[in-house]
C-alpha cells in the first residue's frame, strides 16, 4: 500500500526498495517468495499498515519499525523483574507474526530466540479483530 511503502523508502532508501522490488520479481519468477524483505531489510519488515483489525486511532495509520528493539526489551525485562521481584524467569521478547511468518526484532538473550519462534508460529496474537499487543506465557508445571 502506498502509505507503507514511502515509509519504508523513506528508512531505508529509494534504491534499496527499488532493487527489492527487482529481485522480488526475478525470484516470483521462480517460485520463491519472501525475497522483497530479504532484500529491503529488517527496517522495512517491520513497518505495519493500517488495517481495520488494529487498536484505534492506529487502524488508520502505517507505523515504522520499532527503534532499538533490542533495548526496549532489556529495559521492559528489567522493570518486570524490578517491580515483581517474585517472577524470576521473566523474557521479554519484540516479535512481528504475521500470517507470513515470525519476525524477532529484540530480546536480551539469543538463547530465546528459536523458543519464541516456535512459541508465535500460529499466530498467537491473532491477524484480526483480535487487537492483541502483547503475548503473555509462562512454563507449565
Amino acid at each position: 500500500m502506498p502509505e507503507t511503502m514511502e515509509l519504508a523508502i523513506r528508512e531505508v532508501g529509494l534504491w534499496r526498495i527499488l532493487l527489492a522490488a527487482l529481485v522480488h520479481v526475478i525470484m516470483r519468477l521462480f517460485g520463491k517468495r519472501g525475497w522483497f524483505y530479504r532484500v529491503a531489510g529488517e527496517k522495512a519488515r517491520g513497518i505495519d499498515g493500517p488495517t481495520p483489525g488494529t487498536i484505534p486511532p492506529y487502524n488508520e495509520y502505517a507505523t515504522l519499525f520499532p527503534k532499538n528493539p533490542g533495548e526496549y526489551a532489556r529495559k521492559m525485562e528489567e522493570q518486570i523483574l524490578s517491580s515483581k521481584p517474585h517472577l524470576k524467569d521473566v523474557k521479554v521478547i519484540v516479535i512481528d507474526a504475521n500470517d507470513l511468518g515470525v519476525n524477532i526484532f529484540g530480546e536480551k538473550e539469543r538463547t530465546w530466540v528459536q523458543f519464541a519462534k516456535e512459541l508465535a508460529h500460529d499466530n498467537p496474537f491473532g491477524q484480526g479483530s483480535e487487537s492483541t499487543p502483547f503475548l503473555l506465557c509462562r512454563k507449565q508445571d
